[in-house]
C-alpha cells in the first residue's frame, strides 16, 4: 500500500523561535516548551515590532503567564490520505 504523504511533511520540523523563526499568526502550530516535556497545539500573535505572543488553543491568556516557556514551534501535519 502506498502512502500519500501530507503536502506539508517537508515543512515538518521544529522552527526555533531563538532564530527569530515565529509563524503566521492565522494558523495553529505545535509548540515546544523548554520547561515542559510535551508538545501542544497553540498559536502565535504579534509582530517583529511588538514581539510575539504564544497562547494554548483557543486561550486568551498567554504560554508564560501561565509559566510555559516556547522554545520551537512545527506546523501541524495534514491528516493521512489513503
Amino acid at each position: 500500500m502506498a502512502i500519500n504523504y501530507p503536502e506539508n511533511y517537508k515543512e515538518m520540523y521544529w522552527h526555533s523561535v531563538e532564530d527569530g523563526d515565529f509563524p503566521n499568526a492565522d494558523e495553529y502550530v505545535l509548540l515546544s516548551f523548554e520547561n515542559f516535556s510535551l508538545p501542544m497545539v497553540g498559536r502565535c500573535e504579534g509582530n517583529e515590532y511588538d514581539g510575539y505572543i504564544f497562547y494554548l488553543g483557543d486561550e486568551m491568556d498567554s504560554c508564560v503567564s501561565e509559566g510555559l516557556f516556547v522554545n520551537a514551534w512545527m506546523p501541524i501535519p495534514k491528516r493521512l490520505e489513503e
